[in-house]
């Protein structure tokens, strides 16, 4: 879903016969003084006001992509039988929604909270549609996962709450969405195995 640049730096080869008709016509400190406000006329008019728009146009798509996710999990929310998954995950998916909605009527990034929102709802996707399976007896966990995989639905809102009062650490890489909630809830001071 990221998107590309869509500036083009090409553009600001102009700059170059630009600098050398006015070294030529005028004097060399004149096409220093004019080739640096070409340079950096085209830079602002073909690249960076380009790639900004970019990235207004990926954030709003992001909070769209946000939004369907939320849908999802309010869908999957509603089939699960554990009262207190859905009690702890419903006051999640809310906070969600007020964070994405206020997000959205921002103009700029509001920090590492709004980047983590979409992987976070991924992953909450995922392990609701796990813990369905399991549920169901579809797809049945181990005893070990399954206790992990509960522990981690019922502190989700707390992981949330904490992210909103102190960040996010920016070098938090995890190879799988389960993983990545049970050590963000670690570090956080969370206990994803407690009893609840």
């Amino acid at each position: 879903m990221e998107q590309k640049p869509s500036g083009n730096p090409l553009w600001l080869l102009l700059t170059l016969p630009v600098f050398f008709l006015v070294w030529w016509l005028a004097a060399i400190e004149y096409a220093f003084i004019i080739g640096f406000g070409t340079f950096v006329t085209l830079y602002v008019l073909f690249v960076w006001l380009p790639d900004d728009q970019a990235r207004k146009l990926n954030r709003i798509a992001k909070f769209s992509e946000a939004k369907k996710l939320l849908k999802f999990a309010t869908l999957q929310l509603n089939k699960v039988r554990d009262s207190e998954i859905v009690e702890e995950d419903g006051k999640a998916l809310l906070t969600l929604e007020g964070l994405i909605n206020e997000f959205e009527s921002k103009k700029t990034v509001q920090g590492k909270v709004e980047e983590k929102v979409l992987p976070m709802l991924r992953n909450l996707t995922g392990l609701l549609k796990r813990w369905l399976g399991h549920e169901s007896g579809m797809y049945p966990l181990e005893t070990v996962e399954a206790k992990k995989v509960r522990g981690i639905l019922l502190h989700f809102d707390d992981l949330i709450l904490k992210y909103q009062k102190d960040g996010i650490d920016p070098t938090d890489t995890y190879l799988t969405g389960l993983y990545e909630l049970e050590t963000d809830m670690q570090s956080a001071g969370i206990d994803p195995e407690g009893g609840r």
